[in-house]
């Protein structure tokens, strides 16, 4: 029944929480040299600086939050990546309908407008794999939407009276250091009408050595944005939090205070603590953390001690989420979204902590970390068989999460709790028999949409960091007569808790019992760039062990195996230096490079991937007897179109090179042209072409 998520409420509260947290910084000594203020962060900016006085900002936000309210229902807005460059070509057909509301980073946007042309576009770029998020708001600020009002807000301050700022101001109206008796009824004015140049305001900041930064708001929902301009600027920085959402907030600012002062700020620890206190030396060797406590003797904690129990052992309590997958399929198919996002809220609230009322609100604004998102993924498997990619976590909400449940729904559901029943499951639809020889067969081959009768399977060995889920709506695009066949590693996905491998040899030797049962049909391998590898000495190892090998093999985004490879290694870099050559890839959201949690779950998945490809040492063969296909990226970084020619020395058969617009990650952003030439060559005759 709170009013916060109303405009005419949630600015002026968050303006006083705002002056309330600078107010106690500075009672304990934290004074800025320097300002700045995200759209309504600006009022509260110019408070601090002196510019406006208590009186003066507060009508400021008062009369802002007012009119801004008239606007409700009438528009949305989405954050998207894109440049400003980019977002402007976008946005040319939709002038007067669509604008940039908001430029955070060098990568990130937010549009504001008509609802219609604001889905129109985000459609568009969803199409693309580029990603985008549907603001949980019913408005449309610093868009056309806001002109109206601008002149009612100008009007209503027309006697402001600005005073000369006494701490530097940069303003996001203009992107640059403002003076503070500019602050008028004017500026307020394009304030909710032009877009916020956040970026801008902050690369200007880090031009004069400004690296060290203090978010003053509830969830420092600011950070990752600054530290894609840092990273833009090639300078390093530190950003930290006033509060952060579920934790206490005392400890949230007193690590802050720390931060700041193993960062040479100058903090003076009387303004903490006016009665002084005693310093001791901290022991020189790190904190062993081991328990010492022996517990009393008849404790019933003392197991040993105790008299045994007659009673029989009680069952774990189960936790009920209100929902099977069995429950979705039998339910009418209008009152299915509404059950998977109360179990999106179900489990939000018992993993998390989180109100209903936040569902909507990205997992990474909501303090998403690796132990949350683990059991997260665990529950939605194991309970509705869905599995949601772990890149999609860090901007998950209760909508997305329903889209991607129902896209889901029809495929077999998933069984994390037993590898037998998903085999079995998988061999009842597809009416192949099948004899693994290893129990978890089903672990390792993913067959998304099983066919009845199929005429082909088709093996997708995904690139270093990804899961089976990348080939997921893969089948869709091709004929029915095809089946898709997804490899998952180790150390992903369902996988996750299981130790990946670092070296090519045990990794073939494992694939090879495992895949045999699958070679009972004609088949083909496509592999992308560490799975391209993966697949070609896959096929080697067959043939050596007398087995079938493939009608076709396609090698996307790797050189051929014979050329060496003099790129710097990466999976030994340090952190800071690993995600900084990840972002110059352009293969893994930002939102997951810059969530240090989730970083440090899937760092070492990705990191030994990377190991198999660049500590890899090619033996000469005889060609292989299958035809080679070759995808490449024209815009790729690191992989050239000469250096995938060089895959003809691999086959005694016929040999095609493909290119596609896009960086090394185009079977993403080409998606329908990449699976379009797999689905020419595989509706071929089902013969080794010649």
């Amino acid at each position: 029944q709170s009013r916060l998520n109303e405009t005419e409420i949630a600015q002026p509260v968050l303006f006083a929480l705002q002056i309330a947290l600078v107010a106690l910084w500075q009672s304990w000594g934290v004074e800025p040299s320097a300002l700045v203020g995200h759209s309504l962060g600006e009022v509260a900016a110019a408070h601090v600086a002196g510019a406006l006085s208590l009186a003066d900002a507060m009508r400021v936000v008062y009369h802002r939050s007012r009119l801004m309210q008239k606007g409700t229902g009438l528009g949305k807005m989405a954050a998207a990546e894109l440049s400003l460059s980019e977002a402007e070509a976008l946005l040319v057909p939709y002038t007067g309908r669509l604008a940039i509301a908001a430029i955070n980073s060098p990568t990130s946007v937010v549009l504001s407008g008509e609802t219609a042309a604001l889905e129109e576009v985000l459609d568009r770029l969803q199409q693309q794999n580029i990603f985008t998020k549907l603001l949980p708001v019913n408005y449309a600020f610093h868009s056309p939407q806001m002109e109206p009002l601008q002149g009612e807000l100008v009007a209503a301050l027309q006697d402001l009276n600005p005073q000369p700022a006494a701490i530097r101001l940069f303003s996001t109206v203009t992107g640059q250091i403002i003076q503070g008796e500019s602050l008028d009824a004017n500026h307020w004015g394009r304030n909710i009408r032009e877009p916020v140049r956040f970026a801008e305001a902050i690369a200007q900041l880090i031009t004069e050595k400004h690296t060290l930064f203090l978010e003053i708001s509830p969830h420092p929902i600011l950070a990752g944005y600054i530290s894609q301009c840092l990273r833009d600027s090639e300078q390093e920085g530190t950003i930290l939090p006033s509060l952060r959402r579920q934790t206490e907030e005392r400890g949230t600012m007193l690590r802050s205070l720390g931060a700041l002062y193993t960062r040479g700020y100058p903090v003076d620890w009387r303004k903490l603590y006016p009665q002084g206190g005693r310093c001791v030396t901290l022991p020189t060797y790190p904190w062993q953390r081991s328990r010492y406590w022996v517990d009393g003797i008849g404790s019933p904690s003392n197991s040993s001690l105790s008299e045994p129990s007659t009673e029989a052992p009680q069952p774990a309590e189960e936790i009920s989420w209100g929902l099977s997958r069995q429950d979705l399929l039998d339910a009418e198919l209008g009152d299915r979204p509404s059950l998977i996002t109360a179990f999106y809220a179900n489990l939000l609230a018992k993993v998390m902590g989180v109100s209903a009322a936040q569902i909507d609100t990205p997992l990474l604004s909501l303090g998403l970390d690796s132990i949350m998102g683990v059991e997260l993924y665990r529950q939605m498997e194991s309970t509705l068989g869905v599995a949601i990619r772990l890149e999609e976590f860090p901007g998950l909400t209760a909508s997305r999460f329903t889209t991607l449940v129902l896209e889901q729904l029809e495929s077999p559901a998933l069984d994390a709790n037993s590898a037998q029943s998903v085999q079995a499951s998988r061999i009842a639809l597809s009416g192949v028999t099948v004899r693994p020889n290893n129990a978890n067969n089903s672990s390792w081959v993913v067959c998304h949409h099983p066919r009845t009768q199929p005429k082909l399977r088709l093996f997708c060995f995904p690139y270093a960091g990804a899961g089976a889920s990348i080939f997921r709506t893969w089948a869709e695009a091709l004929p029915t007569e095809i089946e898709v066949c997804a490899l998952q590693l180790p150390g992903r996905e369902d996988r996750l808790g299981e130790t990946p491998f670092t070296r090519i040899a045990p990794l073939i030797k494992t694939l090879v019992p495992i895949i045999q049962p699958y070679l009972d049909i004609p088949f083909t391998f496509f592999g992308h760039s560490m799975g391209a590898l993966v697949s070609f000495e896959l096929v080697r190892e067959l043939r050596r062990q007398g087995c079938p090998t493939p009608l076709q093999l396609w090698v996307s985004a790797l050189r051929a195996p014979q050329l060496p490879d003099l790129n710097l290694p990466l999976h030994r870099l340090p952190e800071p230096k690993f995600i900084e050559a990840l972002q110059q890839l352009k293969g893994t959201p930002e939102g997951i490079l810059q969530n240090a949690d989730l970083m440090q779950l899937l760092s070492p998945t990705i990191r030994a991937d990377l190991a198999i490809a660049e500590n890899y040492i090619y033996s000469t063969q005889e060609p292989l007897p299958c035809p080679i296909t070759a995808f490449g990226g024209e815009e790729d970084p690191i992989i050239r179109p000469d250096e995938l020619a060089e895959w003809k020395a691999q086959t005694q058969s016929s040999f095609r090179l493909q290119m596609f617009p896009g960086n090394h990650f185009f079977l993403h952003h080409d998606r329908a042209d990449v699976l379009k030439a797999i689905a020419e060559e595989l509706t071929q005759p089902l013969s080794v072409k010649s």
